[in-house]
């Protein structure tokens, strides 16, 4: 059996929503909600069916046995936080060279998730094409990405694992 996942992110990479399954109960969830809804991109939804789309995306994905994860990373706050410390640490580095430092940290960091979850590949949105995932096939769009963006935003009732401080603290140590 093979396992996937689907990454999307939303708000500017504040959140980042991942769901990890096998091929066939992602599938089986994409089939029965594309079916209903026709469009799964929640800014395309007006918000009662965004509302009505997070409950059933929820509820089905428990149903299947799909990992359902939303992560608040919170990238810009995380970036300007760690550039203001690194300036009073007499740091020459740039806010840009912050930004692409906080970026392979988190790489990092989800690609230990994925690596622990034993998936094989990586769906993602277009805008996250910079992550590479080293090991891991990565696929640019997809049904599971396109999945991932119902996880990603705030009205989806899911668990939310807040790894913004975690990240700060990575960046501080390297800056």
């Amino acid at each position: 059996m093979q396992v996937v996942a689907g990454m999307d992110s939303s708000e500017n990479f504040k959140y980042m929503g991942i769901i990890i399954g096998s091929t066939n109960a992602i599938k089986q969830l994409y089939q029965k909600l594309k079916e209903k809804y026709q469009k799964l991109h929640m800014r395309d939804l007006y918000a009662s069916k965004r509302k009505n789309l997070a409950r059933e995306f929820k509820k089905e994905a428990q149903l299947l046995g799909v990992e359902v994860l939303r992560i608040k990373v919170d990238l810009n706050k995380v970036v300007r936080e760690a550039w203001i410390e690194s300036k009073h640490k007499k740091s020459r580095r740039s806010k840009r060279a912050v930004y692409r430092l906080a970026m392979k940290e988190l790489e990092l960091l989800l690609l230990n998730l994925f690596l622990s979850k034993k998936v094989d590949i990586v769906y993602i949105d277009k805008e996250l094409q910079g992550f590479k995932f080293k090991g891991l096939r990565i696929i640019i769009g997809g049904e599971a990405s396109e999945l991932a963006d119902i996880a990603a935003h705030k009205i989806t009732k899911i668990e939310e694992i807040n790894l913004s401080e975690y990240l700060l603290e990575a960046l501080l140590k390297k800056l």
